[in-house]
C-alpha cells in the first residue's frame, strides 16, 4: 500500500528535517536489534515469513531520503505485521514532534466519512467528509490504517483505530505547516460545502488542551431509570485512589438502593494493570477471578529502563524476600532479576476478593473496537465466567491472551518513539494465541442518524429493554 503515496513522502513532513538513507538505517537496524533482544514471541500472531517480509519491505522503502513523518509511516506498516497493538509507534510523541517543529493541527473526530466532533472546523456531527486540503478522506484513511496497530485479526479495532488517528495523521501529511485547510464536505441537507479554517500550531493547541473536560477521563458511577452505569475509561488511570473510592461508592449505592442491574462502561477504554482488572471484578464474583495465567518475560536492557530502582541487586532481594505471599509484585521483580537474555515463566493464583458489597445481580457489559488491553482482561473474565451479557462491538483482543509491560525507545536519529512489548501475557496454559476479537453477545450498530441526534445508542438499547436479567 506504501508504494502508493512513496514518489509524493515529501509532501508528509515534520517542517525542515529530511532524513539520509544513513540515518533511517541506523535506527532501523536499532528497533530491530532492540526488538529481538526484548520481545518475548513477536511472531506469535503473523510467523517468522511475514515478518520477514516486512522487514524486507521496510529496508527496501528507506533507499532515498524522506521526512521524518514519513520515515514513521515505514516503520508502523512493518510494525503493523506483528498483529501486536502494544508494539507500535508512540502517537503522542509522533503528534508533539510535529508540533515542536513548527507543524499545525485540526482536531477532528469521526465515524467512518460522518463527522462525530468537530467544533473547530466549523463542522457538525453527521456531516459527511469529502477531502482535506485536496486529499481524499480514502486516501487519508490509507494512511491511518498503516498506523492503526491492532490485535490479531481485529477488523473492526483497526477500523475504529483508522478513525481514533485522523488528526494525528492529517496533521503532517495534509496540514503540514499550513495556517488554514479546505474541507470539502456534504451538509445534512445533502449540499456539498466547501470551508476554509484555521490550524493550529503548538501554542493554541495547548491553550486548548487546558479548556479541556478532564472529568471524563475519570471513573463516574450513575443511576439511569433504577439501573446502575459504572464507567471505567482506564485501568490506569491518573489516582489510582480516587478511582477506588468511586468504585467503592458505587457498589455501596447499589447494595444500598437494592439495584439488580448493572451496566459497567469499557468503551474506549485502552487497558492499563492487570491488578485494576481483578479489583473491579472482584465486586461482582464472590469467587475474584485471577488473570492472568501466566507471563513469559524476556529480561533485556529496555526492561530494565522501567522503574530503574528495580535493578539493584538489595532491592530485589528485599521484595523477594517480604513478599513472597503477593505473587503480582514477587513474580514481577523474579522476572527483573533474571540474567539479561534469559526468557522465563512466571505463574498466577491467587484470587482478589472483597469482604461486602459483591454485586451478584445482573450485569450488562459496553464495549467497543477501542476497548483493549486490561479492557480485553476483563472481558475475557465476564466472558469465561459466563457473568454476563456484552454488548458492543468487536473489541482488541481474542480469549487466548495478549502483550504487554511496554517499555519505550527513542530512535537515534529521528528521534521517533517506539513502544516495544516485553511480555507475552496468557489466560491459559495452552501457549496459543487465538487472533479472533471476543464478539459481543448483542451487537451496538450507531448510524449517521445516531451521530446527528448526539445519542448514546447503547443508553437507548438499555432503555428499550424491559427485562435485564442475565440469561
Amino acid at each position: 500500500m506504501i508504494f502508493f503515496f512513496i514518489s509524493g513522502l515529501g509532501h508528509g513532513q515534520f517542517p525542515n528535517r529530511f532524513l539520509t538513507v544513513q540515518e533511517m538505517t541506523q535506527d532501523l537496524d536499532s528497533l530491530l536489534s532492540t526488538l529481538d533482544a526484548a520481545h518475548p514471541d513477536p511472531t506469535a500472531y503473523c510467523g517468522e515469513d511475514a515478518w520477514r517480509r516486512a522487514k524486507t519491505l521496510a529496508m527496501e522503502q528507506i533507499q532515498s531520503p524522506m521526512s521524518t513523518a514519513a520515515f514513521g509511516w515505514v516503520l508502523s506498516e512493518m510494525l503493523g505485521a506483528l498483529q501486536d497493538s502494544h508494539t507500535q509507534l508512540n502517537y503522542g510523541s509522533y503528534w508533539r514532534k510535529h508540533l515542536n517543529q513548527g507543524g499545525r493541527v485540526l482536531p477532528i473526530r469521526k465515524r467512518g466519512k460522518w463527522v462525530v466532533k468537530a467544533p473547530l472546523a466549523g463542522l457538525n456531527p453527521g456531516d459527511s467528509l469529502v477531502s482535506i486540503n485536496g486529499w481524499t478522506i480514502d486516501q487519508i484513511d490509507l494512511i491511518s490504517t498503516t498506523f492503526a496497530m491492532t490485535e490479531g485479526q481485529s477488523v473492526v479495532s483497526e477500523i475504529r483505530m483508522t478513525d481514533a488517528l485522523f488528526s494525528l495523521i492529517i496533521a503532517p501529511f495534509v496540514i503540514q505547516n499550513k495556517d488554514s485547510a479546505v474541507i470539502l464536505f456534504q451538509n445534512l441537507n445533502g449540499n456539498m460545502e466547501r470551508k476554509t479554517v484555521a490550524t493550529m500550531g503548538l501554542k493554541q493547541w495547548e491553550a486548548y488542551v487546558k479548556k479541556q473536560d478532564t472529568d471524563k477521563e475519570k471513573a463516574h458511577f450513575e443511576m439511569v431509570q433504577g439501573i446502575g452505569i459504572l464507567t471505567i475509561p482506564s485501568f490506569a488511570p491518573k489516582r489510582f485512589g480516587q478511582q477506588h473510592r468511586t468504585i467503592q461508592r458505587a457498589f455501596r449505592k447499589i447494595k444500598n438502593q437494592n439495584t439488580d442491574s448493572l451496566v459497567i462502561d469499557l468503551r474506549n477504554n485502552a487497558g492499563g494493570l492487570s491488578t485494576e482488572v481483578e479489583y473491579l471484578y472482584s465486586y461482582l464474583d464472590p469467587q475474584g477471578h485471577n488473570t492472568p495465567h501466566n507471563i513469559i518475560s524476556k529480561s533485556s536492557r529496555l526492561a530494565q529502563t522501567r522503574y530503574p530502582l528495580l535493578n539493584k541487586k538489595w532491592i530485589q532481594k528485599s521484595i523477594l524476600h517480604l513478599f513472597k505471599k503477593q505473587e503480582n509484585i514477587y513474580n514481577y521483580v523474579l522476572l527483573r532479576s533474571q540474567p539479561i537474555g534469559k526468557q522465563d515463566t512466571v505463574y498466577f493464583h491467587q484470587h482478589f476478593k472483597q469482604r461486602r458489597n459483591v454485586f451478584q445481580g445482573s450485569l450488562i457489559l459496553w464495549v467497543n473496537g477501542l476497548s483493549a488491553s486490561a479492557a480485553v482482561d476483563f472481558t475475557h473474565a465476564v466472558r469465561q465466567n459466563h457473568r454476563g451479557e456484552i454488548w458492543g462491538e468487536p473489541i482488541m483482543g481474542g480469549m487466548k491472551g495478549t502483550f504487554g509491560n511496554t517499555t519505550a525507545m527513542t530512535l537515534p536519529n529521528s528521534q521517533l518513539q517506539i513502544q516495544i512489548s516485553t511480555i507475552r501475557y496468557n489466560y491459559d496454559a495452552s501457549w496459543q494465541y487465538d487472533p479472533i476479537p471476543i464478539s459481543p453477545d448483542v451487537p451496538i450498530e450507531i448510524t449517521r442518524g445516531d451521530l446527528i441526534k448526539e445519542h448514546d445508542v447503547f443508553k437507548e438499547v438499555l432503555k428499550k429493554r424491559s427485562n435485564l436479567r442475565t440469561p
